[in-house]
């Protein structure tokens, strides 16, 4: 599985360089009509690009529209999620247990197999998932889908860490001096939860700690998008060039729980 993609970075920078917009949307899993009503209010141009960051499957009716729908434009691009890994690793197993733990009902990995005809993900969408880079760094940003182990070099990351950690959001210095950081995988819910420090009025949780330019260090934008109806799920989108930032409450009838 591949790291970066040279070709996404200088497309997503080549656009910021030229005023264009690069909105970055938190985990989906699977909700694809939320995520068509969050794109549309973007209304994107002709040189605006999408990245979604991980976590396309499980839980939600749709999770293989979702992958058709990337695969289909070139605009919207994707990192991997922990789910991508287990969706990948349990298709491709002769590991009985390995394909059971996906498709257990806390993971979500059976809704994502009810999307498919007869219930067998196509090699097209293995493939996708193989080659899908699991951070993107840019010149004032990074994104991936978990975050990073601060014991170590930010650049020094296995991928475990990368796609499953929830450290980050406790962090006392900016673990990247000249980017923002921005990860999914920890639903907003969840972090304010672990540690009191609330959303902001727009629905992303920011790290109190800054940058020098003023930016949080960390930004969370996993909406929560799977969990129950009383805490508000929504898919988050932000700007990368005006800071904007899209709130989309869920429309689909889901319940889910923490991922």
């Amino acid at each position: 599985m591949s790291r970066r993609s040279e070709q996404l970075e200088h497309l997503l920078n080549h656009a910021l360089d030229n005023n264009h917009s690069v909105w970055v949307i938190g985990d989906v899993h699977g909700h694809f009509d939320s995520m068509l009503s969050l794109i549309e209010d973007m209304n994107l141009e002709s040189n605006d690009h999408v990245l979604i960051l991980g976590d396309l499957v499980d839980r939600g009716p749709k999770s293989s529209q979702i992958i058709d729908y990337v695969l289909q434009n070139e605009h919207v691009h994707a990192i991997m999620g922990n789910h991508e890994q287990m969706m990948y690793n349990s298709s491709t197993t002769d590991d009985v247990y390995a394909r059971y733990a996906w498709r257990n009902k806390a993971w979500g990995g059976l809704a994502t197999l009810q999307s498919y005809p007869e219930m067998v993900v196509q090699d097209e969408h293995l493939k996708f998932i193989r080659d899908l880079p699991i951070e993107v760094v840019l010149k004032r940003h990074r994104m991936v889908h978990a975050g990073y182990d601060l014991n170590f070099p930010i650049e020094e990351q296995n991928d475990e860490v990368l796609l499953k950690s929830r450290t980050i959001f406790h962090v006392k210095t900016p673990p990247d001096a000249k980017r923002q950081i921005l990860v999914g995988h920890t639903p907003v819910q969840k972090i304010t939860q672990k540690t009191q420090v609330p959303t902001s009025s727009s629905g992303v949780w920011n790290s109190p700690i800054k940058l020098e330019d003023g930016r949080p260090c960390v930004v969370g934008l996993d909406g929560g998008i799977h969990r129950h109806r009383q805490e508000k799920p929504a898919l988050l989108a932000l700007n990368l060039r005006s800071g904007e930032i899209l709130k989309q409450r869920r429309l689909e009838i889901s319940i889910g729980d923490d991922s």
